[in-house]
């Protein structure tokens, strides 16, 4: 899947309400944070013109999404809270809309009249129910 399908996907389903789309990655796999610049310029990009206003007036929410754990997970959650910290000022240099990064334990849900919301994770977290898992991984695979 292209960056720009994956835009027009997290476009898509923030529209409906229906679902959070959540990138998640292998636990020792991180994105960089030049990704996310691009991922949310894409965004910007696929948005038809309702869509676009809802950015320009509600902005982008990125949840690193984290369960709380137990001491092993001290580590972890400082690592995401650093990665985190560096992509919110990669992203107010670089983005073409407001965007707000969080760590968070509590997922964002859609709604059509907000943010449009979305997630990241490693692969050992469990989702809500009202999310939706984008596996991404090293290798590409056969599309």
């Amino acid at each position: 899947m292209s960056l720009d399908q994956l835009a027009d996907r997290i476009v898509a389903f923030s529209e409906t309400g229906q679902s959070t789309i959540v990138l998640v990655t292998p636990p020792e796999f991180s994105l960089q944070p030049g990704f996310y610049s691009e991922l949310v310029n894409a965004i910007y990009r696929s948005s038809d013109h309702a869509a676009a206003n809802r950015l320009n007036q509600h902005g982008i929410e990125i949840d690193f999404y984290q369960q709380p754990g137990g001491l092993r997970s001290i580590f972890s959650d400082l690592r995401t809270k650093r990665q985190a910290s560096r992509i919110q000022r990669t992203l107010n240099r670089d983005a073409s809309v407001s965007v707000q990064v969080r760590w968070t334990a509590i997922l964002g849900r859609p709604s059509s009249d907000g943010p449009i919301v979305l997630g990241c994770c490693d692969s050992g977290q469990s989702l809500p129910a009202w999310a939706k898992a984008v596996e991404l991984s090293r290798r590409p695979t056969a599309a």
